[in-house]
């Protein structure tokens, strides 16, 4: 494994070696096992080999599905960068990250294609369905090709709020030294499965890589649900996840509606958010029902993820009065440098505002 060491393909190898039994993925087609990742991961290098050239990227857009997921390691192992497309954004746009990007084709829902292609995009476009079918038709069992840690990866667009998106290349070595980083503030469980209710097309995607590397399941929501949230922590034990402001209020709202609900989260016991704090009245009514940790992190696409968290204890010290701590970012992961720096740039001093 030395050519593909320290990058995403060659993690996906590792865990599928040490765990090849174990579930990997989970969505309403079923569930796959790292062994079977790992062949479907071969075979998606091997597919994009045969497609493009080694200069072209793949871009791939729509709702979650377990051919993101495929596609998050298999066109990084074929040396190749992942675009992640918005489905949520005007067509037009999305053909302008599509001509910024240099991707050659895209993969994705079939509806989201017919708006590009509608749009005037001449790409060739692969739906879920085309894909999967030319990818099984491929050697999963075949040796990946050396690839430098160094390269691109995947390339997301983050949104500025006086400028267009701009393109954020994540390198291999970049995500999973933010998978590294979560991992030393906010380990994974031996016994942990993760739910993952944001699109595939956010950074936040990185969490998936994260509980992969430590041999872990992630269910894949196509979109959150409060109702189907609940139903899937219960049929599948899940014992941690990340939410949004407005779905953890969803969440109790539902439950308050519907009090039996609370009985389908008993597995659940850590809720992870990140971005901005989570209004303290938010957080007071989800703990009263559901007990759980409640953890922070912030970081920003251009990080490939969370550099900075506030563990559970400083919540629990938050909750109990220290309010204050509600409204910190948090402190910085193992290994990660943090600077204060004023609008020039030069240090400030501790206490200065």
């Amino acid at each position: 494994m030395s050519g593909i060491a320290g990058t995403l393909a060659g993690m996906i190898e590792g865990v599928a070696a040490s765990h090849p039994n174990v579930t990997a993925l989970i969505d309403d087609a079923g569930s796959v096992t790292f062994s079977e990742l790992g062949q479907r991961v071969r075979a998606t290098a091997a597919l994009t080999n045969e497609l493009l050239r080694p200069d072209v990227r793949v871009a791939v857009i729509g709702s979650n599905h377990r051919v993101w997921v495929e596609l998050y390691y298999g066109v990084p192992a074929a040396g190749r960068t992942l675009v992640f497309l918005n489905h949520r954004l005007h067509p037009r746009e999305v053909i302008a990250m599509i001509e910024r990007s240099g991707a050659g084709i895209v993969v994705g829902e079939i509806g989201e294609l017919d708006r590009l292609r509608d749009a005037g995009v001449e790409l060739p476009l692969f739906d879920w369905q085309t894909w999967s079918d030319l990818v099984d038709g491929f050697d999963g069992a075949l040796a990946l090709n050396s690839v430098d840690p160094e390269i691109p990866a995947w390339l997301l667009f983050t949104s500025g709020t006086t400028a267009a998106p701009k393109g954020a290349l994540l390198t291999h070595r970049s995500i999973l030294a933010a998978v590294e980083a979560s991992a030393g503030a906010r380990p994974v469980d031996v016994d942990d499965v993760y739910v993952f209710p944001f699109p595939l097309c956010h950074v936040a995607g990185y969490n998936v890589v994260h509980r992969h590397a430590h041999g872990r399941p992630v269910a894949l929501m196509t979109g959150f649900a409060a109702a189907e949230f609940c139903d899937i922590v219960e049929r599948e034990q899940v014992r941690s996840t990340s939410l949004a402001a407005t779905m953890l209020a969803t969440l109790v709202d539902l439950i308050d509606a519907e009090p039996h609900r609370v009985s389908q989260l008993q597995s659940l016991r850590s809720i992870a958010y990140g971005a901005a704090p989570m209004p303290t009245p938010l957080l007071r009514r989800a703990d009263a029902l559901l007990g759980v940790d409640f953890a922070q992190g912030y970081g920003m696409t251009e990080l490939s993820g969370n550099a900075v968290f506030l563990n559970a204890d400083a919540h629990r010290r938050g909750l109990a009065g220290d309010v204050e701590l509600l409204e910190a970012a948090g402190q910085p992961a193992p290994g990660v440098d943090l600077r204060l720096v004023d609008d020039e740039g030069s240090d400030v001093a501790s206490g200065e505002v």
